[in-house]
């Protein structure tokens, strides 16, 4: 159940229960909006491919699934390709633009120019393999995030 900012203040602190982490395992994902461009630093800048979760796979557990709850609720951080913002940028844009052409079946038959192909990824599927990563600064918190991406077969 999700609530809003004021009404989650009201919640008396012994009522707060973690976060349900989604399970491991494969799900089919779309990409829900725009590709955005983030600088992340000096050094750093981002391309985010904001997703939603379309199904999962029979390779996630049926059991934490169910105790998990509907897939609609699930919030998960985008797939992410990282760029040197003053630097050779051939490689991150070689990995995603084999991400757009060969996982999410991006249409390029026009040789397009990347911004291009970046603009026609909405609403494409790809599968994503969803893993959880211990924060470094504090084990007790766990990251949940996409691994590996692959196309839908």
């Amino acid at each position: 159940m999700a609530i809003d900012f004021n009404t989650a203040l009201d919640t008396k602190v012994d009522d707060v229960e973690p976060p349900k982490k989604l399970p491991q395992g494969t799900y089919v994902v779309v990409v829900s909006k725009p590709p955005q461009q983030a600088k992340v630093n000096d050094e750093w800048e981002k391309i985010v491919f904001p997703v939603k979760i379309v199904s999962a796979t029979d390779s996630v557990d049926p059991k934490e699934l169910e105790e998990f709850g509907d897939l609609a609720n699930a919030s998960i951080r985008g797939i992410e390709f990282m760029f040197p913002a003053n630097g050779d940028a051939s490689k991150p844009l070689f990995y995603m633009t084999r991400f757009l052409k060969e996982h999410l079946q991006v249409d390029s038959s026009d040789n397009p120019s990347v911004k291009e192909l970046l603009a026609r990824a909405i609403n494409h599927q790809c599968l994503a393999t969803v893993e959880w990563r211990p924060n470094p600064n504090n084990p007790e918190d766990v990251f949940v995030e996409i691994r590996r991406t692959a196309p839908i077969e």
